[in-house]
């Protein structure tokens, strides 16, 4: 069941509005706590973002056991917040901190059922090692450009899989590159068990799917991320010998091409990187020791 409720903006700067999005707070906290006495919840599990604010505020007077999920490798403002009034923050990395329990990001069911053949049919060859570039949901002008102009160096000795966003598709073309818009999360999941190295964003739900498939990576994180949290999450897998960070002021063909193969490199000796891959089940046994 959907149940909307008023949620505000914080603007992370002085602006005169800030101080009339308080009423909207009040109105999203009245609305959850309408919500909580006709539905009397046992717990209230919240995911970060600025709409759970006021539920969780709502929460704590009513003392509704409260759970958040960070799934980030520092805590977001909202999360922050939350915390005050939280038993519990379950998160995706281990993030010290007295509410703090590490449990692992949730991963889907069928990134653990990729099959390596479905992914080698989908592309029709096996001769080279294989770069996955994928840039986000929406995809990267930024990274697409680059790995446009670096792509004839890169056809000389790997096989470039290329996910650009909708309409975003580079004008390149090669017997060894493949372009997609989009590819579907059963799909990608097949793709995973087939490549050497992905370049990708920072964002925390497909590092998460590349570490469980423990594949090196160059992070060009987001930097208009909030709270930079795609900056800190890219320099935990580089200071854990998984990935390479490279800022985006800094970013060129050069330079990403010299870090592909630094980390095909160190892939030959076999990198190791221990995760949580049962997140769901962990946060579901939280959820459940404090019912």
């Amino acid at each position: 069941m959907y149940k909307p409720i008023y949620t505000w903006k914080l603007r992370r700067y002085f602006d005169i509005k800030n101080f009339f999005e308080v009423f909207g707070l009040l109105i999203g906290v009245i609305q959850s706590l309408i919500i909580i006495f006709k539905f009397r919840p046992n717990i209230i599990f919240c995911k970060g973002g600025f709409v759970s604010i006021p539920v969780a505020i709502a929460g704590f007077i009513t003392r509704t056991k409260i759970i958040a999920h960070e799934s980030d490798t520092i805590p977001g403002l909202s999360n922050k917040i939350i915390s005050l009034f939280a038993n519990k923050i379950c998160t995706g990395f281990d993030i010290k901190g007295k509410k703090y329990i590490f449990t692992g990001n949730p991963l889907r069911r069928a990134i653990k059922t990729g099959d390596q053949k479905k992914g080698y049919k989908m592309i029709n060859h096996r001769q080279n090692k294989i770069i996955l570039v994928i840039g986000g949901s929406q995809g990267s002008k930024m990274i697409n450009d680059n790995i446009s102009n670096i792509a004839p160096l890169l056809v000389k000795k790997y096989f470039i899989i290329h996910i650009t966003g909708k309409n975003k598709k580079t004008d390149y073309t090669h017997k060894l590159y493949k372009q997609f818009e989009y590819i579907d999360n059963n799909t990608l999941a097949h793709i995973y068990k087939i490549i050497d190295i992905a370049i990708t964003r920072g964002g925390a739900n497909v590092l998460t799917e590349l570490m469980f498939n423990n594949i090196p990576m160059v992070i060009i994180p987001l930097e208009n991320s909030a709270n930079n949290h795609q900056y800190y999450n890219a320099k935990h897998i580089e200071t854990n010998g998984l990935g390479i960070c490279i800022k985006e002021k800094e970013i060129s063909p050069n330079k990403l091409k010299n870090s592909i193969d630094i980390l095909l490199n160190k892939k030959e000796k076999k990198i190791n990187y221990t995760i949580k891959t049962d997140g769901a089940r962990e946060i579901a046994k939280i959820i459940i020791s404090y019912l």
